[in-house]
């Protein structure tokens, strides 16, 4: 658990070094070549036509985007987004230190999805900080114990024969000890 904890201790701490979807305008690349040559002043009338259609084709651009665009987002809008993922992860570290397995995947589930919607995805440290909870999403917080029940049996058997005045608790000591040596290789 404590190892659990510290994992999701350190990804909240690099939560502000995860980059916003929507946090940095990229403009588009201006052409190259032939139609380029808008700066160029007209040396003639007849190029006139040519150089202001130019110049008007810098100020119009059409862009076609496969994907929907995401709006620009102001810089405390993406400090809530950092305290809320921030949030959610101390909620699992929480939940794990507690012992509640279903709050724990349920806050690592709503962060994960977070970090798909509002993050960059193409970040390197997004994509880690993503696979980091995909690990702490398989660690099982209540792993199924072993079975004791044949070892109680016996003990309990032990110790009525203990209790009976039939072993002394020297000799089921040593009886123990020779079992264990028998069954050793």
């Amino acid at each position: 658990m404590d190892g659990i904890a510290l994992r999701l201790e350190t990804l909240a701490a690099n939560i502000d070094d995860l980059k916003v979807a929507g946090a940095q305008y990229r403009p588009t690349p201006r052409a190259e070549g032939p139609d380029a040559d808008a700066g160029v002043p007209a040396g003639d009338w007849r190029e006139l036509p040519a150089a202001l259609w130019n110049e008007l084709r810098q100020l119009v651009a059409v862009r076609r985007n496969d994907e929907p665009v995401a709006p620009l987002l102001a810089p405390d809008q993406q400090f809530f987004l950092h305290a809320n993922l921030r949030l959610q992860l101390d909620t699992a570290r929480l939940a794990a230190l507690r012992g509640t397995p279903e709050l724990y995947r349920v806050s690592l589930r709503t962060a994960r999805d977070w970090l798909a919607q509002e993050f960059d995805v193409g970040q390197p440290a997004v994509r880690e900080a993503r696979a980091e909870i995909d690990e702490l999403l398989a660690v099982e917080l209540r792993p199924e114990l072993p079975d004791i029940a044949g070892s109680l049996r016996l003990l309990r058997q032990e110790l009525a024969l203990i209790d009976a005045g039939r072993v002394t608790p020297e000799a089921a000591s040593d009886a123990a000890a020779d079992d264990g040596a028998e069954s050793a290789p």
